[in-house]
């Protein structure tokens, strides 16, 4: 997406689906994934250059008042996103219940992949100690070279 975004809402999203979007690099800034209070499920799949779900700032520089929060996201598949580089930024762990209802995390052939959450000051963070997935059932890792 180009151009500011600040204006955008897709707060009656409920599912999301993206496959072959070979140019794009990051899916939400910061403002519109806090927005996303009713998604349910995301799919990604075969995105080539994706390397960020969550871009790391807004490119208007606003500034964000709260982390990303899903509070209604049960599913997450990821699958053939080679350059992704982690699947949360390191704000969703900050977060006691960014991901209360997450279910179903996989994630397959994203040969880029590093973390699962991102590092912060060179301290790995592949689940942290607060409770951000609390409802995990499935996790399903594969063909994920640096993880």
């Amino acid at each position: 997406m180009e151009g500011p975004t600040r204006h955008v809402n897709l707060q009656s999203l409920a599912r999301l689906y993206l496959d072959s979007l070979n140019k794009l690099t990051f899916i939400f800034t910061p403002s519109l994934a806090q927005s996303l209070s009713k998604l349910e499920g995301l799919d990604i799949k075969n995105c080539g250059e994706l390397k960020h779900i969550i871009r790391e700032e807004d490119g208007e520089r606003e500034i964000i008042p709260e982390s990303p929060g899903f509070p209604k996201l049960k599913t997450i598949i990821i699958e053939g996103c080679g350059k992704l580089e982690y699947v949360f930024p390191v704000s969703v762990s900050l977060t006691l219940q960014s991901l209360p209802q997450l279910e179903r995390l996989q994630v397959s052939d994203c040969g880029e992949l590093k973390h699962i959450i991102r590092e912060e000051d060179g301290k790995r963070k592949i689940f942290p100690q607060s409770p951000c997935f609390p409802e995990l059932k499935t996790l399903r890792i594969s063909h994920c070279g640096k993880l």
